[in-house]
């Protein structure tokens, strides 16, 4: 009886604080590798946010001034092709883009002086 009481007293005065200190340095660890993830995370979302945040800044801007200037090229085209049908053949339309809209306005111009020449001819025939 006496060994067991010895070994409970072992147990109790070696072993125990032995687990214990051993399952604190496990939370220590467990608390430290928490928070150098939770740390890795904010760095990771923030080096993530910022560039995406200027890639939808710029492309706002791009969008804008891309939609100014085709408004700006359409209206003119409109502008044109209203004053052809009111017979006005003097103002030259010109094609300062080099996409569809620019193809439009010089078929729009070949088409102003097409109809100023055959209206001549008409005037002519008269």
């Amino acid at each position: 009886m006496r060994l067991f009481a010895e070994a409970d007293l072992v147990f109790d005065k070696d072993i125990i604080p032995t687990i214990e200190l051993l399952h604190e340095f496990k939370n220590n660890e467990t608390d430290k590798m928490v928070n150098d993830i939770r740390n890795s995370s904010k760095i990771i979302i923030w080096v993530v946010s910022i560039p995406f945040i200027f890639v939808i800044i710029a492309s706002a801007l791009l969008s804008f001034f891309l939609s100014r200037n085709m408004s700006r090229a359409i209206i003119s085209l409109t502008e044109a092709a209203d004053a052809i049908s009111l017979g006005d053949f003097s103002k030259a339309v010109t094609a300062t883009t080099k996409d569809e809209i620019g193809d439009l306005a010089q078929a729009v111009e070949r088409m102003r002086v097409s109809l100023q020449k055959a209206l001549e001819r008409l005037k002519k025939r008269k």
